[in-house]
C-alpha cells in the first residue's frame, strides 16, 4: 500500500515540476533568466560575497540607476518581475512593489529624468504591398517568396502577430501556438484562420477565427496567395506549421528570421527604409487601415484579437484621413447652427 502511495506521489511531484514550469510562457521565462543573470552579475559586481538576499530597496534602487544606463526606464518593470520571481522560487519573502516607496520613486524618477518618447514601427499599408509585389527586382517566383507572399497577405488581413504563423527556430514549432496547415482552411471564397494561442490567449481557452476574402483578379488576393504557397508542399499534415519552404533539407517552417528578413529585403528594393518596419508592421497596419475605413473600433479590437484597450496604441491616427475627420466633423455641426 505504502509503496504505491510512494509510486503515485512520485508522479504527484512529477506533474507539480511541469505545472511550475508551465505557469510562465516560453520567451517569459527565458527573459526572466537573463535579468536574474544580469541582476546577480551587479549584486557580485557591487558586494562581492557578502549576503543580499531578500535584496534590500537601497540594492533595488543601484541596479535600477545602473540598468537604466542602457535600458529604457519604462521597461525596468520587468527586471524587478524577474527579480522577484526569483525570491518566490526560491521562497524567500518578497515585498510588494508598490510597498517599497523607495523603489516606486526611483523608478519615477528615472522615467521622468531619462524620459524617451515612444517610437513604434510603421504600419504596413496595402499601397506598400503593391510597390512591392509589381516590383521587378524581387523574385516572385521563388519558392521562398511565393510563401513569403502569402504570409504577409494574411498577416496584415487578419491583423495577426509573426508568432502565429512563422516560428522563432526552425525547430520550435509548437502546434497548440503556431498556425498549422489545419488551421488554415481554403475555401471558396476566402481563407479561414483558427488561432489557437496568442499573447492574448496564452491558456488556449478559445479558438479565434478570422476570415481574409478572395479578391480574384487582384494582386492583394490572399486566397491565390494561399493556394500558391500550399501547393509546394501538397501532402503537408494537417499538423504540420502551415507556411513551409522548400530546401535542400525539405520542406523547413517559416521562421521569424525568414519572415522579417524578407520584408526588408522587398522594402529596401522598392526604396523604403526598412529599418522603419518590423514584423508587427503587419499587425499594426491591418488594424489601421480598417480605421481608415471607418470600421468600428470595437470589430477591429474584436478581429485583432486584442483583450483591452491596447489596441489603440497600435493604430496610427495621423494618416491624412484621420487628420481631417474630426476636423471637419466639428465644422460641419458648429456650422448648422448658422
Amino acid at each position: 500500500m505504502y509503496v504505491v502511495a510512494a509510486t503515485v506521489l512520485q508522479w504527484i511531484d512529477k506533474r507539480v515540476v511541469e505545472a511550475l514550469k508551465a505557469s510562465l510562457a516560453d520567451r517569459t521565462v527565458v527573459q526572466y533568466s537573463s535579468q536574474v543573470t544580469q541582476f546577480l552579475l551587479f549584486v557580485l559586481w557591487a558586494y562581492g560575497s557578502a549576503p543580499f538576499l531578500p535584496v534590500t530597496d537601497q540594492v533595488l534602487c543601484q541596479y535600477l540607476v545602473w540598468q537604466s544606463m542602457t535600458v529604457d526606464p519604462k521597461n525596468l518593470g520587468t527586471y524587478l518581475s524577474a527579480i522577484r520571481n526569483f525570491h518566490l522560487a526560491l521562497g524567500l519573502p518578497w515585498v510588494d512593489i508598490r510597498d517599497r516607496y523607495r523603489v516606486g520613486w526611483c523608478l519615477k524618477g528615472l522615467r521622468r529624468l531619462v524620459s524617451s518618447q515612444v517610437c513604434r514601427k510603421l504600419p504596413i499599408t496595402p499601397e506598400l504591398l503593391v510597390k512591392m509585389r509589381l516590383c521587378a527586382s524581387i523574385e516572385w517566383e521563388d519558392p521562398r517568396m511565393i510563401v513569403l507572399w502569402a504570409a504577409m497577405l494574411l498577416a496584415f488581413f487578419t491583423m495577426s502577430r509573426k508568432d502565429n504563423f512563422s516560428v522563432e527556430k526552425i525547430d520550435a514549432l509548437n502546434a497548440r501556438q503556431h498556425l498549422t496547415r489545419g488551421d488554415v482552411k481554403i475555401m471558396r471564397s476566402s481563407v479561414l484562420c483558427s488561432f489557437r494561442r496568442s499573447k492574448s490567449n496564452q491558456l488556449n481557452e478559445r479558438v479565434h477565427k478570422v476570415l481574409a476574402l478572395a479578391m480574384p483578379g487582384k494582386i492583394l488576393d490572399p486566397k491565390l496567395a494561399v493556394e500558391r504557397a500550399f501547393s509546394l508542399s501538397p501532402h503537408a499534415r494537417s499538423s504540420d506549421p502551415a507556411f513551409m519552404i522548400p530546401s535542400t533539407k525539405g520542406l523547413v517552417p517559416l521562421t521569424h528570421y525568414v519572415f522579417v528578413g524578407g520584408l526588408k529585403h522587398c522594402l529596401r528594393a522598392i526604396g523604403v527604409d526598412a529599418s522603419l518596419y518590423s514584423g508587427h508592421s503587419f499587425r499594426r497596419g491591418g488594424a489601421t487601415y480598417a480605421h481608415r475605413l471607418g470600421v468600428d473600433p470595437m470589430l477591429i479590437k474584436r478581429m485583432g484579437d486584442w483583450r483591452s484597450d491596447a489596441y489603440m496604441l497600435y493604430i496610427d491616427h495621423h494618416t491624412p484621413e484621420g487628420l481631417v475627420c474630426l476636423p471637419a466633423a466639428m465644422t460641419q455641426s458648429c456650422a448648422a447652427l448658422g
